[in-house]
């Protein structure tokens, strides 16, 4: 069976959750000016069973974390649809007052066309990068393994890293218009067989994904 990976003991829960706002911030710094029209216009739908069944969620990482039980009040998922027709599927896990608890953020992005998802695969990417480079209290290392996982038509992995010390991943990967963006602290995997185990099953369901 695959090793469980764990992020050593946090020195204070600032230093590394404070990246995790930082990353959506730095989201929403690439669209003001020529998108923020396009982000409030965007309109919240129910979320369905088929667009859980593309989302990697708490209960899928708990499976690898020993005595750790998944709280129902840290979990959020929204269905939003733009103006353009595209449409997000969002979910994030946050305990801030559990030390024990992982902190995971997973998005579905599904374009109009390729062209579109191509555009958005870099944005996000860069996107979190800034975000932790710009608002996190500590520096953050983002390590490239792409080594580890490669899926769809281009994607890639990283490990993160605090003072040399691993404490989570981020992944991106496309598939023609759909975009799948995973970040995760607290837990992290460099272990081929685990990461598949973690991500296979959301991701074999992504192609013919449709909201």
């Amino acid at each position: 069976m695959p090793s469980m990976y764990q992020a050593p003991p946090r020195k204070s829960k600032k230093v590394l959750w404070l990246l995790i706002p930082g990353a959506i911030i730095g989201l929403v710094l690439l669209v003001i000016g020529s998108g923020f029209f396009f982000m409030v216009t965007g309109k919240e739908e129910p979320v369905t069973a088929e667009d859980r069944a593309v989302i990697v969620d708490i209960h899928h990482v708990a499976k690898w974390m020993e005595d750790f039980i998944p709280q129902s009040r840290g979990e959020m998922i929204t269905k939003t649809r733009y103006i353009d027709g595209s449409y997000d599927i969002d979910y994030e896990f946050d305990l801030p007052d559990d030390d024990d608890a992982p902190y995971l953020n997973c998005t579905v992005t599904v374009e109009k066309n390729s062209t579109d998802a191509l555009l958005s695969y870099g944005s996000i990417w860069g996107g979190g990068k800034i975000g932790m480079a710009m608002f996190s209290d500590v520096e953050i290392e983002v390590v490239e393994r792409n080594d580890l996982f490669k899926w769809g038509d281009r994607s890639r992995f990283a490990i993160l890293k605090s003072e040399g010390a691993p404490f989570g991943n981020m992944l991106i990967t496309r598939k023609g218009r759909r975009i799948f963006f995973l970040l995760l602290s607290g837990i992290y995997f460099d272990d081929r067989e685990a990461i598949g185990g973690l991500l296979g099953g959301a991701l074999s369901r992504l192609p013919a994904y449709t909201p």
